[in-house]
């Protein structure tokens, strides 16, 4: 017996019936899990909110129950419309790397983030930041979930290389011209000293 199916359109729900029965059943009653019920063999239901809901189909003959069925239904992946990760893919080591998430969605949508290193491991939030610690290429995978259940990811590879050790040039001191002011000022005050003596013997 093959189980009923759905597919979503947004928040569109297309369910349809399992065809072995559809010849034995006289009434249909579906439960869509957000409150809301149809009797039709096949009906399209439209969800106000994105969500997982467990739609229930109960198949009756002459009254009689022949068949139940539920059904979890994803009325959240297909509101995504894009969902990558932002930031700079390369550094050197010692530099900070930050990234972040862009999200665009048909319907408004709040997600819970968690990031995953190469290493293995996890950090929560919309946006991860970190130092460069060690040279080479990595993966950071940022996984989005609604009500703990994962939704949608995406991974970005970025590349670390060496730090730039060279020295930076400094302005050599000029000795040679120290060493001229300096005897300027000395030439000028020894004749000075020496106009002063001569005068001192004149008038003795």
């Amino acid at each position: 017996m093959r189980a009923l199916s759905s597919t979503a359109l947004g928040l569109i729900l297309l369910l349809s019936t399992p065809s072995v029965l559809s010849n034995e059943i006289t009434a249909y009653q579906w439960d869509f899990g957000d409150g809301t019920t149809s009797s039709e063999a096949n009906p399209n239901h439209e969800y106000q909110q994105p969500g997982f809901y467990q739609v229930t189909l109960k198949a009756f003959v002459n009254d009689k129950l022949s068949y139940s069925k539920q059904h979890l239904v994803d009325a959240v992946s297909p509101t995504i419309k894009k969902f990558i990760i932002l930031g700079e893919n390369t550094a050197k080591v010692g530099e900070n790397l930050s990234f972040t998430t862009e999200l665009e969605t048909t319907q408004p949508l709040q997600l819970n983030y968690i990031w995953t290193t190469q290493e293995g491991n996890e950090h929560s939030g919309s946006r991860y930041s970190f130092t460069a610690e060690k040279t080479g290429t990595f993966e950071l995978s940022v996984s989005g979930f609604f009500n703990g259940r994962k939704v949608t990811t995406d991974t970005l590879s970025y590349t670390v290389s060496v730090a730039d050790t060279t020295p930076t040039p400094t302005t050599p001191t000029d000795k040679t011209k120290q060493s001229d002011e300096g005897g300027g000022s000395l030439f000028w005050v020894l004749p000075a000293l020496f106009i002063t003596g001569l005068r001192r013997k004149l008038k003795s």
